[in-house]
Parts: C-alpha cells; sequence; structure tokens
C-alpha cells in the first residue's frame, strides 16, 4: 500500500462553529482541478442534517471552500444547505473537545476518516455498551446508522488515493487532547 501527499486528492471544506469552537471538516472528492458538485454540496449537507441531533444547539455553517487537487491554496466554495433544526442540546465547555469520528478504508486499503467536533455530552444515552469501547455501533444508533448511509451516497466521496470508501458501521467517539490543554489553560 502506498502512500499519496495530502494533497494528491482535491477537498472540500466546512467550517463551522459547535459547543463555542469552530472548527473543519474535510472532505475529499477525487482527482478534480474543478470546484465540487452542487450535488456533492448537498450531500455533505444532508450527511450534517442526519447528524444535528447528536450536536449541541448552537451548530452552524460559517464558511466553505476548495482545495483542488495538487494544490495548496483554498477557494471559496458554497456552504450545505441544512433543512434540519438544531438539536435541543445546550453545551458546557466540557463538550468542545468530544467528537465523533466516522472511519472507512478503499479497495486500495487506504484509511479515511470524517470529525465532527461538538457532539452533545450524552449522544449515546450513556449506556453500557457505548461507555464499553467509546463507539456508537449503527446498531445501537438510528442516527449513526443513517449518517453512515448519508456517507455511502455522497458522490464522488473519496480517500487519498481518490478511491471510493467503504465506510465501518459505527462511529468512534473521543475527546480531542488539543482542545482537552485548550480548556485547562482557559
Amino acid at each position: 500500500m502506498g502512500t499519496y501527499a495530502p494533497n494528491y486528492t482535491a477537498r472540500y471544506g466546512v467550517r463551522y462553529r459547535c459547543a463555542g469552537r469552530e472548527h473543519v471538516a474535510k472532505f475529499r472528492y477525487g482527482l478534480s482541478t474543478a470546484a465540487p458538485t452542487a450535488e456533492f454540496i448537498a450531500a455533505i449537507g444532508a450527511f450534517f442534517d442526519v447528524l444535528k441531533p447528536l450536536l449541541v444547539r448552537d451548530f452552524a455553517y460559517l464558511g466553505a471552500f476548495y482545495i483542488p487537487m495538487n494544490a495548496n491554496i483554498s477557494l471559496p466554495a458554497p456552504v450545505p444547505p441544512t433543512s434540519v433544526p438544531n438539536s435541543e442540546f445546550d453545551f458546557t465547555k466540557g463538550d468542545s473537545p468530544r467528537f465523533m469520528s466516522f472511519v472507512g478504508r478503499s479497495i486500495t486499503g487506504q484509511p479515511a476518516a470524517i470529525y465532527v467536533y461538538g457532539v452533545s455530552s450524552d449522544p449515546g444515552a450513556n449506556n453500557d455498551l457505548i461507555a464499553a469501547d467509546n463507539r456508537i455501533l449503527a446498531s445501537e444508533s438510528a442516527t449513526v446508522a443513517a449518517a453512515i448511509a448519508a456517507l455511502e451516497v455522497v458522490p464522488l466521496l473519496t480517500e487519498t488515493s481518490g478511491s471510493d470508501v467503504l465506510w465501518q458501521e459505527y462511529a468512534n467517539l473521543a475527546y480531542s487532547a488539543y482542545y482537552q490543554r485548550k480548556n485547562r489553560r482557559s
């Protein structure tokens, strides 16, 4: 399995605010020098819409950009459309370092991951199954199952080599050490 430069494929980034902090989620869309299609952007919006019940109340898009393949300069892009209202979860500072990651692999063996920050304090009803491995299985959460299904239908969503991704049937839950340190210092 070869490695690929980070700029080998085109990337679409969504800047958003969640749990009082700004974040960027990046999505690769293959070997392209063009801006992402409206269909691709709408599918990314559908992914975020499905996740909103697990995100804290202040979730909001701040902007979007794309970076063509073999480039390091970002250009403005449309923000995904939104149709689902925000959740009822208010946040505390402790929510800002918490994230959910969706992971997968391509047929070429390259890993892929999507990270979404600002997950509510109790995204899985704090049950023992989730606490045992810090994972929410698709079979344990209709929202996680729907998010994985939304990722599977994003047109042209790829990993670093430009190959299609086969997503795992779970979402990992964790705390970012970067944001934990930031919270400790403030």
